[in-house]
């Protein structure tokens, strides 16, 4: 019997022809026998369900997104392209490298899906730019940004998670914007090179403030003054106008959501005004910062650097009562005025007097350390600033008489490496604080 079935297997050769048949071929060679056959049938089983058990972990491991993307008054949006990609994708650290994005279109019933997605948390977004469409599974970081900040101005962007054979489910629902345009003038004169920007009122920064990246000519006036400051949500809103030395709040507005542009017409004032700043001694401080305030709730700040001027220009105020502080490190001084035409003297400003203090930062072997970060900060709530010491590792500092803390500066970070000291400074006298590095 045994012999019989041996010669039966005799001249034949297994062959697998998928995961889950083995045959049998004729070959010209007989020289497998019963056991080996049965060996390699064995691990061909095993292999099969090696790879059956690896694709069910794969498939588990991936999800779902569902949703729906209606109009405002909640009727659904055919054809709307929809992206989905990972949030670890979209720090920007990197602007010019590219993100993997899947994309879907919603159906007559403004439903979308996406399937297969590993678990993680994912962007999901209105694609109303044409942008992604035809450009392949991957995008530049760059232009996504600009996508995902108008999508989220139109209330068509959110944030899902996705787990592993689980189905989210994410509603994306058109909000009322309108676009907003204008022109910018002083006077009879057009301001060129300005940016025009809509702040919410109650708030300090929009999605047109934190990014430009993708628009960078966002707001921004051309030479016949004109601008385009980009989409909306209905709301009130703070008209900000800004120039390389000067950021201006020059009116308000309350905008409606509507598909017709909204146009205005910013008015900047016509008077510039001349400030000089000076040292108790009579020294010109030459690195300051001056705002200026109006009883209108207009405010005007101008930013100049060292050395350039010993006056700074803060243009466009109107005629009225204005009120300008100046900035020097932590020394502040302030200065009414009643404004009605441009005033050919500058407006000088006194600072108060102060007391010196030099700051040496050394190393535990006593040898000075360049280029390091001193804070200070008032012991009363004073803000804290930084100062940057010289190749010598020193820092010369003005300060107001009254209780402060010095200390070496934790990095970049508002805070200190290690306990400061705490000095009390007089007016006209000269303190010097020695700092050691904890390393």
């Amino acid at each position: 019997m045994e012999r019989e079935r041996e010669a039966k297997i005799q001249g034949l050769e297994g062959r697998s022809t998928n995961q889950d048949h083995y045959e049998l071929a004729p070959v010209e060679r007989a020289s497998v026998s019963a056991t080996a056959l049965s060996m390699r049938a064995v691990w061909t089983l095993i292999v099969a369900v090696l790879i059956a058990a690896a694709g069910t972990s794969y498939a588990e491991e991936r999800g779902r997104i569902d949703g729906a993307v209606l109009r405002p008054d909640g009727s659904p949006l055919q054809g709307a392209v929809v992206v989905a990609v990972r949030e670890s994708q979209t720090r920007p650290t990197h602007l010019g490298h590219k993100v993997e994005v899947a994309t879907a279109r919603s159906d007559d019933k403004g439903r979308y899906s996406f399937g297969k997605l590993a678990a993680g948390t994912y962007l999901v977004f209105v694609d109303e730019t044409g942008s992604v469409v035809g450009k392949g599974p991957s995008v530049d970081l760059a232009t996504l940004i600009e996508i995902v900040r108008v999508a989220r101005i139109k209330g068509t962007a959110g944030k899902v998670s996705v787990m592993a054979n689980k189905a989210s489910h994410l509603m994306l629902r058109q909000v009322a914007t309108v676009r907003v345009r204008g022109v910018a003038r002083s006077g009879d004169r057009v301001v060129q090179d300005a940016r025009v920007r809509l702040i919410p009122v109650g708030t300090k920064r929009t999605w047109v403030e934190e990014t430009t990246v993708g628009e960078p000519t966002l707001g921004l006036t051309n030479a016949r003054g004109e601008f385009d400051a980009g989409l909306h949500r209905a709301g009130h809103y703070e008209i900000v106008c800004e120039t390389p030395q000067v950021r201006a709040r020059v009116g308000a507005v309350e905008l409606r959501g509507s598909e017709q542009p909204k146009h205005l017409s910013v008015q900047l004032g016509q008077i510039a005004v001349k400030v000089k700043i000076l040292y108790a001694n009579g020294d010109v401080a030459r690195s300051a910062s001056v705002y200026a305030w109006s009883s209108r709730s207009r405010s005007t700040m101008v930013h100049e650097t060292e050395g350039k001027n010993e006056t700074y220009t803060v243009p466009y105020l109107q005629p009225g009562k204005w009120r300008f502080t100046a900035y020097v490190g932590l020394i502040q001084a302030t200065r009414e005025l009643e404004l009605r035409t441009e005033m050919e003297e500058p407006v000088v400003i006194r600072l108060p007097r102060t007391g010196c203090v030099r700051v040496r930062v050394v190393r535990p072997n006593r040898q000075r350390v360049a280029s390091a970060r001193v804070l200070v900060e008032g012991v009363s709530g004073t803000p804290s600033l930084g100062f940057e010491a010289n190749t010598s590792g020193e820092v010369r500092l003005r300060l107001p008489p009254r209780k402060w803390r010095v200390g070496i500066a934790h990095g970049s970070s508002p805070g200190f490496d290690g306990d400061p000291s705490t000095i009390a400074v007089r007016v006209g006298e000269e303190l010097t604080v020695v700092l050691t590095t904890p390393k």
